[in-house]
């Protein structure tokens, strides 16, 4: 074993300035030096665990809690991993091996020295029961414990989100990120609920209304919209994480030699003029060995609360092994934007009680050879929940593809197959549990080629598809177009599900996943951010 030590809320701007530091210590077990005797390590421990909740699960909690009115509360389990006991037998009902540690000499008890101070054990170990950060399986042990005591209060998985619980009879909705928890419910049931849950499971402190999650400010407000209806806002941004990045910046500027006229400047968007591709001979970038720390940073706040900055990052993240002046520049502009842009926030809003309104709409896009060292198509999407003149950010994506396409309509036809299967479709089945109605989803496609193609699950000029690329334009057709087939030797029918999914042509002037799939001039970047919704 080993501690980790750190200061709390480190990442946010004003921890310096404030008076009273807190420190946070985790005893971690070395899970890379595991020893056993005969079987080899790796085969004692299976490291397969539900994955925590994702980030667009959280959001599509909240946005469903909107329409019918409720709010977010969120709670730190303490310490949780050390809530749930080591297993003592595997499924097949034999007896898991005891599992011994060593302990660090400070943690020593009085017992084990003698008068004069020396040890009385040269190597001792002692018995481990608890699922210690580290160890392999920890974090399915922590899943299975806090998943049995949810369902015993009422509690049940949403499907195909992991870490979702949705609770029936309340119509609340829990998102569980590891230890930190996040309750979307009626103010009449929040009390009860977490009472319910707290009778299994410790947590540091009492519910809050959610402010801080996850790194990130949130906030949600009532207000009457043009219409005189009442409605729920949502906005989420994180400044102070940004700022401490963009210090952190500077500070290695300032370290590095050579790295002065690296410094930030100002900047309206955060692509710089020339391509992140360039002459594989041009020299190592300055950056080359902090790069990656400082990209990273980034990356988790574009995938939080700043999607504006999701392909710049995708762009250069892809030549951090190959790191080049010119990467340089692309990230001082990228961090020069971010400086210039603290204070923006993702925003949006639904009109609570009407559920039965609301729609799933899915934005794909692609930019066809895109990436200029492979050739390859970049990727992109934006997923938002809709109701009337009323939008909620819930997923976005920028990634190059995998092989190389020949055509806009074939990079076009796999964006659209990989914003439905990774995210529309999940989406669809568990914001359609969360609110209760069938909700309908329309993806928005700004290549009519590709329309065709799915209409008619079928391209004589995309048959390659399926081998090169994964992707199945027939299996497309039958999420949009649902076919009834009879057997004729015994008459009955065989339908497909209808999936209550649409698609449509929309300009691409007026599409919002163009902003995932390349870099823009500063015009058609601030009207991007318009039709996202982030605003200052």
């Amino acid at each position: 074993m080993f501690v980790i030590m750190g200061r709390k809320g480190d990442e946010m701007a004003d921890t310096a300035n404030t008076a009273e530091v807190k420190y946070k210590a985790r005893g971690v077990l070395a899970g890379n030096n595991i020893q056993s005797k005969g079987t080899p390590a790796h085969e004692l421990f299976t490291e397969v665990a539900q994955t925590p909740a994702s980030l667009t699960s959280a959001r599509a909690a909240l946005a469903a809690g909107a329409l019918k009115g409720h709010r977010g509360t969120v709670r730190d389990a303490t310490t949780a991993y050390l809530q749930a006991s080591l297993k003592t037998h595997n499924l097949d009902g034999t007896a898991a091996p005891t599992q011994w540690v060593r302990l660090p000499k400070s943690w020593w008890p009085k017992a084990w020295f003698k008068e004069d101070g020396t040890p009385v054990f040269y190597d001792p170990v002692v018995r481990l029961k608890k699922a210690l950060y580290g160890h392999p399986e920890s974090e399915a042990i922590w899943d299975k414990h806090l998943g049995d005591r949810l369902k015993k209060e009422g509690w049940l998985p949403v499907q195909n989100q992991p870490g979702c619980w949705y609770h029936a009879a309340t119509e609340s909705t829990l998102v569980v990120y590891v230890d930190d928890l996040l309750m979307v419910a009626a103010r009449e049931h929040e009390q009860a609920l977490w009472a319910a849950i707290e009778k299994h499971i410790d947590f540091s402190e009492p519910a809050l209304p959610i402010d801080r999650y996850l790194g990130a400010h949130y906030i949600m407000e009532k207000f009457n919209d043009k219409h005189g209806k009442e409605c729920m806002s949502f906005s989420v941004e994180m400044s102070d994480f940004l700022a401490s990045a963009c210090k952190a910046y500077e500070a290695d500027v300032l370290r590095i030699p050579g790295a002065a006229n690296l410094k930030l400047q100002k900047a309206d968007t955060p692509y710089q003029s020339e391509d992140t591709a360039g002459d594989s001979d041009e020299p190592a970038g300055i950056l080359s060995k902090v790069c990656a720390s400082h990209l990273m940073r980034l990356l988790y706040a574009a995938r939080v609360a700043r999607p504006d900055i999701q392909t710049a990052i995708v762009r250069l993240a892809k030549h951090i092994t190959k790191w080049k002046v010119r990467h340089d520049r692309c990230l001082q502009r990228l961090f020069s934007y971010v400086h210039g842009s603290l204070a923006l926030r993702l925003t949006g809003s639904m009109p609570i009680g009407q559920a039965a309104h609301a729609r799933l709409v899915c934005w794909p896009d692609a930019d066809l050879a895109g990436d200029k060292d492979s050739a390859k198509a970049t990727g992109g999407f934006w997923v938002e929940l809709e109701c009337g003149d009323h939008r909620w950010p819930l997923a976005w994506q920028s990634k190059r593809q995998t092989s190389t396409t020949i055509s806009t309509a074939e990079s076009e036809t796999i964006s659209l197959q990989r914003c439905l299967h990774k995210e529309g479709l999940p989406l669809q089945e568990a914001l359609s549990n969360m609110l209760g109605v069938d909700l309908p989803l329309l993806a928005q496609e700004d290549n009519s080629q590709c329309i065709a193609a799915v209409t008619n699950g079928y391209s004589a000029n995309m048959r390659q598809l399926s081998r090169v690329q994964r992707t199945c334009i027939s299996a497309m057709h039958e999420l949009f177009y649902p076919e009834v087939e009879e057997d004729f030797l015994s008459g009955e029918l065989d339908a497909q599900p209808e999936l209550n999914c649409s698609i449509i042509y929309c300009p691409s002037g007026a599409h919002k996943g163009d902003m995932f799939t390349k870099p823009l001039e500063r015009p058609p970047f601030i009207a991007g951010l318009t039709k996202i919704g982030m605003m200052l």
